[in-house]
């Protein structure tokens, strides 16, 4: 079953990317004994998630549950904080670790496009498949678009890190035939055969604000493993339309960003600024796409407007035990700093000139570890590893 546009593989010697600062790119030499002092506690905390039985959430678990909700979600989250970390240090530990949850996910994959839904019934189709389990009407189905669009983000990211890594070991190289592939001949062929759209852009849409973003870094990844600009347009196009739908407001400091829910386009209703718990993976997106210097997202007070978004409005609470339910600071109901433990906004630190984001960071933690020197929770050590590596530039690392 060979897709339109896949080219052979093995892959080009020349890798089809921008040239940028944090690498996928592991570095078989480093050492924690390298990083600055501000750093090391924080990246030995993260190290202590990774290895902790009692993680939460679980990863393992969550790459074992073959359900496309945990995948795009919490361990989309999970492990593209652990590659953002990794951009830093190059810890071949963390490459493996990612390794071992990709191959738990392999291992689920199955032809079982199995449903009933609409009076419609589908068996096997020919293609690998995840399966959906969360909502009423989609259990046990692989219908599920947004979802789909999710945990394939993410899938395309892994990819990439294989594909970057491939001569260091044959395994990695494997991988990274076998995710392009699946993600070319499985998944995307499916779903463009559903469709009716065999070729060209977008084969599959969703108009709220993070799933757009994710699906950027869909394509952005898509672009790097295959050589093909066709997606790489795309992901520019999106981003164009991140740029019209997120706005400039004034702040003390300067100017922050500010979004709505959903994205206004045509035949679609503008919700509420978006909330907390949807808005995490709208701004983690942008630090990985960032990270590439991919487009918008690499221009001058982008990324710095989103974290005074963070600072200004969602973090209102100075002693970091609760934050706002909405990016603009509304709400009636609060989220907690066991919340925030659970997602991965620290990182936005990275593109601040105080500490705020820092400091509120640093407290939320605390309240939410029960033991702080065995912490169950990887993102706000991450965020912080990710965040404190711009003030202490990891000279092992950055390349110009």
């Amino acid at each position: 079953m060979a897709f339109w546009w896949l080219p052979s593989i093995p892959f080009s010697t020349q890798d089809r990317r921008p040239a940028f600062c944090l690498p996928l790119r592991a570095d078989p030499g480093f050492s924690s004994e390298q990083l600055p002092e501000e750093i090391a506690p924080w990246y030995h905390r993260f190290l202590a998630v990774l290895y902790n039985p009692r993680q939460y959430l679980n990863a393992t678990l969550l790459a074992k549950s073959n359900n496309t909700y945990h995948y795009g979600r919490a361990l989309n989250t999970h492990i593209t904080s652990m590659l953002q970390v990794f951009r830093i240090t190059g810890d071949m530990r963390i490459l493996a670790e990612v390794d071992r949850l990709a191959e738990l996910m392999r291992a689920q994959l199955r032809d079982r496009s199995v449903l009933r839904r609409g009076g419609n019934i589908h068996e096997t189709d020919g293609y690998l498949n995840w399966q959906y389990r969360h909502d009423k009407g989609y259990e046990g189905t692989d219908v599920h678009q947004m979802d789909e669009m999710l945990s394939h983000a993410l899938i395309a990211a892994i990819a990439h890190a294989y594909q970057v890594n491939r001569d260091l070991d044959p395994r990695y190289a494997e991988r990274a035939r076998f995710w392009t592939d699946y993600l070319a001949n499985h998944f995307e062929a499916k779903w463009r055969k559903r469709k009716g759209i065999p070729r060209g852009f977008p084969f599959l849409e969703k108009h709220l604000i993070h799933v757009t973003m994710q699906w950027i870094r869909y394509h952005y990844y898509m672009a790097q493993l295959t050589g093909n600009e066709a997606y790489e347009n795309e992901a520019r196009r999106m981003a164009e339309t991140v740029r019209r739908h997120i706005r400039k407001i004034p702040v003390r400091e300067g100017t922050a960003a500010m979004w709505n829910h959903t994205m206004a386009v045509k035949g679609h209703l503008a919700h509420d600024p978006q909330p907390f718990q949807y808005a995490r993976y709208t701004v983690q997106a942008a630090a990985d796409l960032a990270s590439e210097n991919f487009d918008v997202f690499s221009e001058p007070g982008f990324m710095e407007d989103l974290a005074a978004t963070l600072a200004h409005f969602v973090m209102n609470d100075p002693t970091g035990a609760t934050f706002a339910f909405h990016i603009d600071g509304s709400g009636k109901k609060r989220e907690t700093a066991a919340r925030y433990a659970i997602s991965p906004w620290t990182m936005l630190g990275r593109w601040s000139d105080d500490r705020k984001i820092l400091s509120i960071s640093e407290k939320a933690y605390f309240l939410a570890e029960e033991n702080p020197d065995r912490p169950r929770r990887i993102y706000i050590p991450a965020g912080m590893v990710f965040s404190l590596a711009r003030q202490a530039p990891p000279p092992w690392r950055c390349q110009d």
